[in-house]
C-alpha cells in the first residue's frame, strides 16, 4: 500500500453574470450627472460682484431719500434680503456684512456729505456767507 495523497482539487470559480452593459449605463449616468452639476454651478455659482451692486443700489436708493438721515427706518435684514436674494444667492451672513462694508466704504464721502449737509443746515442754523458785515 502506498500513502500517496491526491492534490488538492482547484476552487471551482463561481458562474457570475456578464455586468457589461449594466456597468456601461451606470457609468454614463454618473458621467452625465457629474457634467450636469459641474455646468449648474457655473451658471449658479456665487457671484460677489452682482451681490455687491445690488447692495450698492439698495444704499443709492436710501441717499437718494428725501427724508433726513434720522427719519430713515434701520433697514430690516429680512427684507433686504429679499430684495437682494438673487444676487446674493449662496453668501453668508459673514459675507454680507463684509459686503455691506465695503459698499458703505466706497460711498463714505456721499453719506457724510449728507450727514454734514442735514446737521449744519436747516431751520434754526445760520450758515455764514463768507461776506464780512
Amino acid at each position: 500500500m502506498s500513502n500517496t495523497t491526491n492534490p488538492p482539487a482547484a476552487p471551482q470559480r463561481a458562474m457570475t453574470p456578464e455586468k457589461g452593459p449594466l456597468r456601461w449605463i451606470v457609468s454614463a449616468v454618473v458621467a452625465a450627472v457629474l457634467v450636469l452639476g459641474f455646468a449648474a454651478f457655473l451658471v449658479v455659482k456665487p457671484d460677489r460682484e452682482a451681490c455687491k451692486t445690488a447692495i450698492g443700489a439698495e444704499v443709492d436708493t436710501m441717499l437718494a431719500n428725501d427724508k433726513p438721515i434720522e427719519q430713515w427706518a434701520e433697514p430690516n435684514a429680512n427684507e433686504l434680503r429679499a430684495r437682494v436674494s438673487w444676487p446674493c444667492r449662496f453668501q453668508s451672513d459673514a459675507q454680507l456684512e463684509a459686503i455691506g462694508r465695503e459698499v458703505c466704504s466706497e460711498r463714505f464721502p456721499e453719506i457724510m456729505t449728507r450727514a454734514f449737509t442735514e446737521a449744519f443746515s436747516g431751520p434754526g442754523v445760520d450758515i455764514p456767507s463768507g461776506e464780512p458785515t
